[in-house]
């Protein structure tokens, strides 16, 4: 027989390594597919983070992560020009706004407010918008990449103060009438839009054609901004023959 010696402890041992290697590189690939991986923060760019993008990623994951706010994850789309995230993808993130007051070099940013008045099943007018052209204008935002914001993210915008999406949209309803709680606001509530009420108190007599101040605290509750539109609604730029001080002040 032959002395020499067996050849298959060798073999266990460089399989043994062969294995240990492939799990390695399984596992870090894991990583890689689960989860972000952050690369660094720019020593040029200290405002921004690059990252690559796991399979369970999303825009708002990430904008949770690195922005501490899931509904800023049209900040990242935005700057990639992306409209998802898929993994493996290198992404930049800025960490703070990168256009105040929507200045850049295209030029600035402008924000168009829809102001509404009165809703009608059937009827429509000037002031009067109709149920179903109300639901098709809410539809045809979310349909064309608008965001509604609120007025209270405008004034911040312009305070610079945020940045807002580049296709945002406010939303306005003055006076008070009872058609904003029947009509608008089930199908504000519906595209999940905020809206800000402005209510003139004298007209708030809970009557068939105008709210009533528990419906105006429902939807207070519900999310809509209220806010003041003066008491009696009168022209504040005209002052009424030897009008007091007093007078005018209790107008507003």
């Amino acid at each position: 027989m032959s002395n020499r010696p067996s050849p298959l402890p060798a073999m266990r041992l460089r399989l043994r390594n062969i294995i240990l290697i492939l799990t390695i590189f399984i596992v870090q690939g894991c990583a890689l597919q689960r989860s972000a991986i952050h690369m660094a923060k720019s020593e040029d760019f200290p405002g921004f983070a690059t990252v690559i993008a796991g399979s369970n990623d999303t825009l708002s994951s990430l904008a949770a992560q690195y922005l501490h706010d899931p509904k800023k994850g049209l900040v990242i789309s935005e700057f990639n020009n992306i409209s998802s995230v898929t993994a493996g993808q290198e992404l930049v993130i800025p960490l703070e706004p990168f256009t105040k007051a929507g200045l850049s070099q295209r030029g600035y940013q402008t924000v168009p407010v829809l102001a509404y008045h009165n809703f009608s099943n059937s009827e429509e007018t000037l002031m009067v918008t109709r149920k179903d052209h109300f639901e098709q204008q809410m539809k045809y935002l979310k349909d064309n990449g608008y965001t509604v914001i609120s007025l209270n993210d405008l004034f911040d915008f312009l305070d610079y103060k945020k940045q807002i999406p580049d296709k945002s949209v406010v939303i306005t309803i003055d006076d008070g009438w009872r058609s904003v709680y029947d009509i608008a606001y089930p199908i504000l509530r519906k595209y999940h839009y905020p809206a800000t009420l402005f209510v003139y108190t004298d007209l708030i007599t809970g009557s068939r054609k105008t709210l009533s101040w528990k419906q105006i605290a429902e939807m207070a509750g519900g999310g809509l901004d209220i806010q003041c539109h003066t008491k009696t609604h009168r022209d504040l730029n005209k002052a009424e023959n030897h009008e007091t001080l007093r007078k005018y002040a209790i107008d507003i």
